[in-house]
């Protein structure tokens, strides 16, 4: 028998024994001490000590792993082996990620699998990269009052690069602004910065010189904007039915002197003297701001555009006003109409049949004064008028004609399908699907065939045919008629 051979044979199969009997039962790594319960498995280096004081001199380094996807366990397995049932048995595993991939929302970080993606436990995440789009100051600014929870700026940020923000917004007059966070996503993101502090100085104090707030976020992209410190509290209240909207007010129409609101105010007496500001929101691409001096009693406040702002589009746009009354924290809110241009209306029939024929009385609302800012009809700027005979050629020319709105048939004019008549149906489709309004109004006799009934049936349309202007109502396009 070879000595030898049996002797390393029985050492191997203790060894082996040993190594089985270790894994299915409690390790510690590091001392000989038993792990403590509960525990699989345990790493320190340093013995005696029963409470939770430090037991290691070490740390545990995790495996470094350049993470390709979210929901993928490669590179840790093979493409072939990423499977459902894998992910399932994995669960639980956790790696340091290397890679930054920003498509897969991954960074640098501690990540664990639960089963389906990885998810970031602890972020090795870097600073920041942004810049400021917007910034917008909140609150009331009192010389000598410290600054509360109404007074803060909001941040809107165009971010390229997730990560860690710090902002510091500072002025010369005692109060600052400060945020801190983490970006996780790129993109426009809004954030709020708290307002710290108590100002020095007034705006009067410095004969009228605004503080100016500079904006840094990581010290780098910075932003300015100016502040008005009040002198002493400003105590009033707006009397909301005075409000009043001055100025015509058109799509893509950049505002001028004439555009402004005002309402009037009563403001306590010993708030003579004290600062007052007014804004509202933003709607439809403008806005309106004021701000001044108040006088002891009742004064009006004429609150104006902001520079080089223009409607967007036609329709009608709600504003509310806030101030910042110390008394009074109610709001009015107004609305402005943003007109169309005149309408053009071309009114076809016999001679006493036609629109606007006062000898038979038939017209329409055309005075100048039943439109605009104040006006009956405040969506549209009025009427141009065309009139023609009761000829069929008018009657397709007219619909033909894009710069005509309106469409009114009169006696004895009809829409023909027959051949004899020309065929103006399709005309008359066309003019109503692309937002044009046609009328049908005669009730004069027609061949077979040469009614509007046929247009009816075809394009589902009555007799009164609305669509250009949302919310025009009939009677904003009425026409009499007296027999």
């Amino acid at each position: 028998m070879n000595t030898k051979l049996f002797i390393k044979t029985m050492f191997l199969s203790v060894l082996i024994s040993t190594i089985i009997t270790d894994v299915h039962a409690q390790v510690t790594i590091g001392a000989n001490e038993a792990a403590e319960k509960g525990a699989l498995l345990q790493l320190k280096n340093v013995t005696g000590i029963t409470t939770g004081d430090a037991n290691a001199t070490g740390g545990f380094l995790y495996p470094r792993v350049a993470l390709r996807s979210r929901t993928s366990l490669q590179p840790l397995v093979t493409a072939v082996e990423d499977v459902e049932s894998a992910k399932t048995r994995a669960t639980g595993m956790t790696v340091f990620n290397t890679a930054s991939v920003s498509a897969e929302n991954l960074d640098l970080g501690l990540y664990l699998w639960n089963g389906t993606e990885w998810i970031l436990t602890a972020s090795a995440i870097g600073m920041a990269e942004s810049s400021i789009t917007n910034v917008e100051i909140s609150g009331t600014y009192v010389k000598e009052q410290a600054l509360n929870v109404s007074n803060f700026l909001t941040l809107t940020l165009n971010v390229t690069k997730r990560g860690k923000y710090e902002v510091h917004a500072s002025t010369d007059n005692g109060y600052y602004f400060t945020a801190s966070g983490e970006f996780l996503g790129t993109g426009t993101q809004v954030i709020t910065a708290t307002g710290n502090g108590m100002p020095v100085k007034s705006t009067t104090d410095k004969k009228g010189v605004r503080d100016v707030i500079t904006v840094k976020i990581n010290a780098a992209a910075t932003f300015d904007l100016k502040n008005t410190v009040n002198n002493k509290v400003a105590k009033y209240s707006m009397n909301c039915l005075t409000t009043q909207v001055h100025g015509i007010y058109k799509p893509d129409q950049v505002f001028t002197t004439d555009n402004y609101i005002t309402v009037k105010v009563v403001a306590t007496a010993d708030s003579n003297g004290a600062e007052y500001s007014m804004k509202t929101d933003e709607v439809n691409g403008y806005s309106f701001s004021a701000s001044g001096m108040l006088s002891a009693g009742e004064q009006t406040l004429y609150l104006t555009p902001t520079r080089g702002a223009k409607p967007l589009r036609a329709g009608s746009d709600y504003f509310t006003i806030t101030s910042n009354s110390a008394s009074n924290s109610s709001t009015c809110s107004f609305s402005i109409q943003i007109m169309s241009e005149p309408l053009k209306i071309t009114s076809i029939g016999g001679d006493a049949y036609r629109l606007f024929n006062t000898g038979r009385g038939n017209d329409v609302p055309i005075n100048p004064a039943l439109y605009g800012t104040n006006g009956t009809y405040n969506k549209i700027l009025g009427f141009t008028v065309a009139t023609a005979i009761d000829n069929e050629t008018y009657l397709t020319a007219a619909l033909k004609d894009n710069l005509t709105d309106i469409v009114v048939m009169g006696y004895n004019v009809t829409i023909r399908s027959s051949a004899a008549g020309g065929n103006n149906i399709p005309d008359a489709i066309t003019a109503i699907n692309s937002g044009r309004v046609v009328i049908h109004a005669t009730d004069g006799p027609s061949a077979p065939g040469d009614n509007a009934d046929e247009l009816n049936r075809a394009d589902g349309v009555k007799q009164i045919l609305m669509g250009i202007f949302d919310g025009l109502t009939e009677d904003q396009i009425s026409w009499k008629r007296s027999v």
